[in-house]
């Protein structure tokens, strides 16, 4: 019987496509003061440069720089990074999540996240989204290691003393989000949605469902 439920959030709770148009959009400006240059085709650039590699990529600042013709210091990259930490603004979550959650709750399973990225920047776009307080949990895998590292998700278990197989993690990320969750006893659910839902699927994937309201019924078939 399963009694907890976690998720992912960058793409599994939300189109972060939104998230990236806004900050990108900040450090274009920022480049555009800087160095005279126009706001909406950096911006453009970035958004391109974004598509083409993905979230996963770590040197998405030095490509732009490289495209723009400007020397990719240490100071001014950590300047974009802290620009794109930094970034607030609302997020809308994918349609029917809240009715999800709220459901979820009513039948009293215990919610929680399991997420990458730096800590302050996860924290707000939780915020954002107007979704912290359907969960019991929040782990932040900076605290211990990053997906696919399985051990946020001993973590997680370790916390609510239950059973692995009494839990379920839901992510979007073929790559990062399924293998640390299943060798720790986890089950699986993949969201078909966002930058990653081409990616094939693998071994690790217990069900894969195209939108929220098809998630609670998966649930009770696991």
């Amino acid at each position: 019987m399963i009694k907890a439920i976690f998720f992912d959030v960058d793409n599994t709770l939300y189109d972060v496509k939104q998230y990236m148009a806004g900050t990108l959009g900040e450090v274009a400006r920022y480049l555009s003061d800087r160095y005279h240059i126009s706001s909406r085709q950096t911006q453009k650039t970035a958004m391109a440069l974004w598509e083409q590699k993905t979230s996963a990529y770590p040197y998405l600042f030095n490509d732009l720089l490289a495209e723009l013709k400007i020397a990719p210091t240490p100071k001014l990259v950590h300047t974009m990074v802290k620009i794109f930490n930094d970034y607030r603004c609302p997020l809308k979550p994918y349609p029917g999540l809240i009715t999800v959650l709220r459901q979820l709750k009513r039948q009293k399973y215990t919610l929680g996240i399991i997420t990458d990225g730096n800590i302050q920047r996860q924290a707000q776009k939780i915020k954002a989204l107007g979704i912290q307080h359907f969960f019991d949990y929040i782990i932040y895998t900076k605290n211990f290691n990053p997906k696919p590292s399985p051990k946020p998700f001993q973590a997680a278990i370790k916390k609510l003393n239950i059973s692995s197989y009494q839990t379920i993690y839901v992510g979007d990320n073929p790559l990062l989000d399924f293998s640390g969750a299943k060798r720790s006893g986890m089950k699986t659910v993949r969201i078909l949605k966002g930058e990653f839902k081409t990616c094939p699927h693998n071994q690790y994937i217990d069900k894969k469902i195209f939108n929220f309201r098809d998630l609670c019924k998966t649930i009770k078939k696991m």
